[in-house]
């Protein structure tokens, strides 16, 4: 994981962090979860155990957009 893992602000006051993420704005770890979903299967994706679909305040964020901005920072 990247030492260089910035964040910025956004307009819904959620924090959104650059590269992988390892913290939720809700203070939890971020866990790693395999998409099940027809659109999206088998896609990898960070979010906080905390969160639901329903609940956009907790930490979302696919694995590999998360890797293309690690690669991006280094």
């Amino acid at each position: 994981m990247s030492s260089v893992n910035s964040s910025s602000g956004s307009r819904d006051g959620i924090t959104k962090q650059r590269g992988i993420p390892t913290r939720c704005n809700c203070g939890e770890a971020a866990a790693l979860f395999t998409s099940k979903t027809i659109k999206n299967p088998g896609r990898l994706f960070h979010s906080c155990p905390m969160g639901s679909e329903k609940d956009k305040t907790h930490l979302f964020k696919w694995t590999d957009r998360s890797v293309v901005e690690e690669i991006e920072d280094f």
